[in-house]
């Protein structure tokens, strides 16, 4: 079919020939309220006066194609959101902090021998290597960021993009890294989003992003990488030829799939695209409410001639350049008059002064913007009184109820950058540090052995720590739970706890102090009852010191 050859194909007749093309206009049917089947439809699905103006046409079927008309608009606009405003810059903070945190996923390698026993030297060994490689000088190419900057800079792109783009490097000289793998760090924005084609019956191109017939990803075109292009700043020309073709065996690429309605979905787009109206309407509030105060509190007038009794008003006056008073105007050559601080001014006989006091409904400004702000925060899953530090009025139970919320959310954010990176990054260098060597006494044949592995993210202390301890301490006792899944929870692995303990208790020893207080802790399932002192106190007062207490460690 010679139709699928053709190198000129537009967007449109893409989706056309795959029957993706919306159509102009609803049928006139659609829009009659008194048709027959108007009484067996959904309420929402109703056509009526109210809502006919709610076009919604295509939101399944066309994501790609408002994605491609709105993605640079929406980009540049979600950068400058992150650059210029406090509350979404904070935010982009917050989700650095809770997704990655300052220690990042730690890696878990979990070898075993034949029985099932833990290959303890072979786990740590690797673990120890791959922190190695993640120095800023072996993890990637530009030699800048290390491993931990890296899952930072992911989150930031997908807060601000709604994807990431890495190239693996492989075959690096083992003179610069001795494990022959680094990471490329590119822009999604590269991504040429004009370039769509038909390749073939079963693959084409979409916002130069290629796929198959079962949509599965085969490659990238990037915009032209040059040095040259950048020192050009704002050039945008260069020619179709130009463009740089990655396989995607050799990308991690993904976009957030939270913000994900459709399965046909090629391009990410900004969590921040349905909210940024929000803050752009708050940044005009403030900003207008800003211009209204200094005008106000300059106060301003006008001198109107009630008769026509006296001299006309001459206006200030000044001197000119020969020493000379002329009279002071403005540069439309009407006639003022100066204030100076505690004077009292005479009028000219016959007018009068009438001032000029702008006003806008202040009253609604804090409501103005707490409405809104709660209105982002609902869209991000995230807690308002500690994502805006707006405690007023905020009970501990209330708050803490919130935050334990909220920590779902940032699990799944941490589950995404795990399935869709950091489980094949550990792979692909684990394949190519032994490869080169990396990982002597290890061998290559025996990969399968170091494969198994798993990732610790970030987690978070416990909001009420006295009851918290003791409610998962008689959990464990109840076999609800285990120590493993306890140490788990908060973000660390159990036998490291115990190896660390044992260690512990052996520098005790080697020093000559009683390590029976360590033995105690680890063998004995008391409720610690027996040593914690009673204590009376209202529940009010104890509610607001942890209230305190909590604030101060967010």
């Amino acid at each position: 079919m010679n139709y699928f050859k053709q190198e000129n194909t537009t967007y449109k007749e893409i989706l056309n020939f795959f029957g993706f093309l919306r159509p102009d206009k609803e049928p006139a049917s659609k829009l009659n309220p008194g048709n027959d089947d108007a009484g067996r439809s959904f309420e929402a699905a109703k056509k009526t006066r109210l809502t006919e103006s709610w076009n919604a046409l295509g939101i399944t079927n066309h994501l790609n194609q408002d994605i491609r008309a709105g993605k640079k608009t929406i980009d540049e606009r979600s950068e400058d959101l992150v650059k210029n405003n406090p509350y979404v810059g904070g935010h982009a903070l917050r989700e650095t902090a809770n997704i990655v945190g300052h220690q990042g996923f730690r890696l878990q390698v979990q070898t075993k021998f034949p029985d099932g026993t833990l290959d303890e030297f072979a786990n740590s060994f690797i673990e120890k290597k791959f922190k190695e490689w993640g120095r800023k000088e072996y993890c990637t190419m530009q030699g800048r960021l290390s491993f931990i900057r890296v899952k930072w800079l992911i989150v930031n792109m997908m807060f601000v993009r709604g994807e990431y783009l890495i190239k693996k490097v492989s075959n690096v000289s083992i003179d610069d890294n001795p494990f022959g793998f680094s990471l490329e760090l590119l822009e999604p924005q590269d991504i040429d989003v004009t370039y769509n084609k038909i390749i073939n019956e079963e693959r084409i191109i979409l916002m130069g992003v290629e796929i198959d017939k079962w949509r599965k990803v085969k490659g990238i075109y990037l915009k032209p990488q040059k040095l040259s292009y950048e020192v050009t700043y704002g050039s945008q020309g260069y020619y179709q030829a130009q463009r740089e073709f990655i396989d995607a065996k050799d990308l991690y690429f993904d976009f957030d799939s939270i913000t994900q309605y459709t399965i046909k979905q090629i391009r990410g787009f900004t969590p921040l695209t349905s909210a940024m109206l929000l803050i752009r309407s708050i940044d005009l509030w403030e900003s207008s409410s800003l211009t209204n105060a200094i005008l106000s509190a300059r106060k301003m007038g006008f001198l109107i001639r009630k008769n026509q009794e006296g001299q006309a008003y001459v206006g200030a006056s000044t001197k000119n350049a020969a020493g000379e008073e002329v009279e002071k105007k403005d540069t439309d050559g009407g006639k003022y008059m100066d204030f100076a601080e505690g004077s009292v001014e005479e009028l000219p006989q016959g007018y009068e002064f009438v001032g000029w006091d702008p006003k806008y409904p202040h009253e609604m400004h804090e409501s103005f913007i707490k409405a809104n702000l709660k209105k982002y925060a609902s869209k991000f899953g995230v807690n308002y009184n500690s994502t805006f530090n707006d405690y007023a009025g905020v009970t501990f139970s209330s708050l803490r109820a919130g935050a334990l919320d909220e920590r779902d959310i940032w699990k799944i954010k941490q589950t995404l950058i795990q399935e869709s990176f950091l489980v094949t990054l550990y792979n692909d260098w684990l394949h190519s540090a032994l490869l080169y060597q990396a990982l002597l006494p290890l061998q290559f044949q025996n990969i399968q052995r170091y494969v198994d592995h798993s990732w610790m993210p970030k987690r978070w202390q416990w909001v009420k720590p006295l009851e918290d301890v003791k409610a998962k301490e008689t959990s464990v006792a109840n076999l609800f739970e285990s120590p493993i899944q306890v140490a788990a929870e908060l973000g660390n692995n159990f036998e490291d706890i115990v190896r660390d303990v044992k260690k512990v208790k052996k520098i005790a020893e080697e020093i000559g102090v009683n390590p029976q207080w360590l033995t105690k802790a680890l063998l004995t399932p008391g409720t610690g009852k027996e040593d914690e002192p009673e204590i009376n106190r209202d529940q009010d007062e104890e509610d607001q010191k942890e209230l305190i207490i909590f604030n101060q460690a967010q």
